[in-house]
């Protein structure tokens, strides 16, 4: 990631090859977005598992005694299904298809992704918009109007976990 204020070119950011533009307002705002944009890019591992109800429940009541009583909070991220058919469903091999490719093969936009997977756009924006809004894909707006958001996924290795 690389923020730009070229005297040619307007203010803007290169997000991999992909340019942004950027208004810089001053050096703390710049600070700020700049932690903001690294915050997800932190993170290399992903734990994919299943959880029972109860299980979910008892760790969350954990956390909420632990911030209650001041004590430090271990941050854990994950994404967890209550059993494997809800995982299936959701993590279809298109679906999983799909996050190895937006990975190895940084595609700018989801037209491009599309373009490069033989499907079609509206079915993989779906797909996209779902994986985004568990988390396991990222969205960052795009340098052009065609380019309206390029997906990433940031982790390195997303490790699958199922009780038996």
């Amino acid at each position: 990631m690389d923020y730009d204020n070229h005297e040619h070119r307007n203010d803007h950011r290169y997000l991999r090859s992909v340019t942004i533009p950027y208004r810089f307002t001053t050096i703390g705002q710049l600070i700020e977005d700049f932690r903001h944009e690294i915050e997800p890019m932190k993170v290399k591992r992903l734990n994919v598992g299943v959880r029972s109800l109860d299980e979910g429940l008892r760790a969350l009541g954990s956390t909420l005694k632990a911030l209650q009583s001041g004590r430090p909070v271990t941050k854990r991220t994950g994404v967890y299904f209550i059993n494997v058919d809800a995982m299936r469903q959701v993590l279809t091999p298109s679906r999983l298809t799909l996050m190895h490719l937006i990975r190895t093969r940084r595609p700018g936009s989801i037209a491009s992704l599309a373009k490069r997977l033989g499907r079609n756009f509206k079915n993989v924006h779906i797909d996209v918009t779902l994986l985004a809004d568990l988390r396991l894909v990222h969205v960052e707006p795009g340098a052009h109007l065609r380019n309206s958001v390029t997906p990433t996924v940031p982790y390195e290795r997303s490790q699958f976990k199922i009780a038996v």
